[in-house]
């Protein structure tokens, strides 16, 4: 009997001929039985599994030289991080659309809906979405607010064609331009009246800039260092405003790196 040590497993190879000969024994009587080698498979089966236990611990997954936007789900989240959406105002009846990482759910509104019947609309909407379920995001209602769980403030926004319910209006004008001079890119816009409490700057799901002042107008983003949305090509990057708890509308722009 060899033995083979493969990955973490260790692999007994058995000389199965020598078993087969010795599978004919003598009683003491001298008679001789042929024993059944049959009840030996076991041996073989375990063998066997152990063999490609082994090899699947070795196996490659293929996805290791794609890059990490082209990976929707490669981006870690914390299974902790809870954020709270706010919802006010006054429906008159429409649709909200609101955009949870990497899916959209759609709710009716009524003229005679309360906003806490708006927010249990929008948790149950989320709750019941299957591609939400498997990225393990959960909703609850809390004093005219969605509760989220295992997701993040930048991955929200709404878009209302209810006007009664208060959607910050989205930042205005907005521009991004790249200097490859400086391996930066800029991006500039105006504010609706009012501002912003804080806004966030997401680009192919990765959050180029988080909780920037509600004031601020623009933002160079460097891409020198090698981290984030950075590869040649096109890029869409968006930007968001949150007032009182409340994401706006995003505003898109794009840019095309290219290939130095």
């Amino acid at each position: 009997m060899r033995q083979l040590l493969y990955g973490k497993a260790q692999v007994k190879f058995v000389n199965w001929t020598s078993i087969m000969k010795n599978s004919i024994v003598f009683t003491s009587q001298n008679q001789r039985v042929r024993q059944d080698y049959w009840i030996r498979c076991p041996q073989l089966l375990v063998c066997v599994l152990i063999f490609f236990i082994g090899c699947s611990a070795e196996t490659d997954t293929g996805d290791s030289n794609v890059p990490e936007e082209e990976r929707p789900m490669a981006r870690q989240r914390s299974s902790f991080s809870t954020t709270e959406v706010s919802l006010d105002g006054h429906p008159s009846g429409g649709q909200l659309e609101v955009f949870v990482f990497n899916t959209t759910v759609q709710i009716r509104t009524a003229p005679d809906d309360q906003m806490n019947q708006v927010t249990m609309k929008v948790a149950d909407a989320i709750n019941r979405n299957t591609s939400l379920q498997k990225q393990a995001v959960k909703a609850k209602v809390g004093d005219s607010k969605v509760i989220l769980t295992n997701i993040q403030e930048y991955d929200v926004w709404i878009r209302s064609t209810d006007e009664g319910i208060n959607i910050p209006e989205k930042p205005l004008d907005l521009v991004c331009s790249v200097e490859p001079d400086d391996q930066l890119v800029v991006f500039r816009w105006n504010n609706p009246d009012g501002g912003y409490d804080r806004v966030h700057i997401v680009g192919g799901g990765i959050p180029i800039a988080e909780g920037l002042p509600g004031s601020a107008n623009s933002f160079e983003y460097d891409y020198s260092d090698g981290f984030g949305y950075v590869y040649p090509g096109k890029h869409v990057y968006r930007v968001v405003g949150v007032k009182r708890g409340t994401p706006s509308c995003p505003a898109f722009c794009e840019i095309v790196l290219k290939r130095h």
